[in-house]
């Protein structure tokens, strides 16, 4: 029986490898999905056509079943979708600029040499 384990154990880790690219590959699709749907007035429409068709490559590649084809497909996406979060990176700072600069709520967003007056209490435990 150990024997049989040891002579099919190439075959376990091809098929291990064509498993866990697939589950990247659904992975990356959703969350490419889910990105695109959410910001797709920041994106241009070039940049949406690059990233369907990676998507499109990238499930052709899974019905395929070549880990390499897959993980190769994956990096295409990547690719794609790096351009889609550099052009909705610009597209918010741009807006933060427009604004004054910082994000409301952040540390630095009130005006500088502003003092803020508040109470102090010490309070001893030893009393």
């Amino acid at each position: 029986m150990t024997s049989e384990a040891l002579s099919h154990a190439a075959d376990d880790k091809v098929q291990r490898e064509e498993v866990e690219a697939r589950n990247r590959a659904d992975q990356m699709i959703y969350m490419t999905e889910k990105t695109l749907r959410e910001n797709s007035s920041k994106i241009s429409a070039e940049t949406t056509a690059g990233i369907e068709a990676a998507i499109a490559d990238l499930r052709k590649e899974m019905s395929a079943g070549s880990p390499e084809g897959i993980n190769a497909a994956i990096e295409r996406l990547t690719a794609a979708s790096h351009q889609m979060a550099e052009q909705i990176y610009r597209q918010t700072t741009g807006k933060q600029d427009a604004q004054g600069g910082e994000p409301a709520g952040s540390p630095r967003s009130g005006q500088q040499g502003e003092v803020i007056d508040a109470e102090y209490v010490d309070v001893d435990e030893k009393k």
